[in-house]
């Protein structure tokens, strides 16, 4: 098993998949908490989890705060292989010298307080693919 982890970091989200209506008009899930004013008057200011939606230039929402201050601790499960030997004396009847199956997974989870990105990839700045899973199943047979 290999871990991979960071602690009592924190880094602005500052790439476009923050931005609602960047990069061909669409919104990620992360913009449906916006605030937003109700038919009735109220608001949700205190709820809201982002800024509210517009789609002329604002700079207000995208100007450096705490707000896009989020902490990018985590750990990944980088690595597992997992295998099991048969024993030889169950092997001999069949003439088979050495089995082995196993499953080995690689960036198999990630466990962090962000919903919506890779935390390494977050602090970088830089919001491109997520890394890929990777399982594997094998079998070793010896004659």
């Amino acid at each position: 098993v290999v871990l991979q982890g960071s602690a009592l970091r924190s880094s602005y989200l500052n790439n476009n998949a923050m931005w609602a209506f960047e990069g061909n008009g669409k919104i990620s899930d992360i913009a449906l908490g916006r605030y937003q004013t109700f038919e009735d008057g109220t608001n949700n200011w205190e709820t809201a989890t982002y800024p509210r939606l517009t789609t002329v230039a604002n700079d207000n929402n995208w100007r450096y705060s705490t707000y896009w201050a989020k902490n990018i601790s985590y750990v990944r499960l980088k690595n597992i292989e997992l295998g099991y030997n048969f024993p030889k004396q169950m092997l001999e009847k069949v003439k088979i010298y050495g089995l082995r199956v196993y499953a080995k997974a690689m960036n198999a989870a990630v466990f962090s307080n962000l919903d919506y990105f890779d935390p390494e990839d977050t602090a970088s700045g830089i919001s491109s693919y997520p890394f890929l899973k990777t399982f594997n199943f094998g079998v070793q047979v010896k004659f």
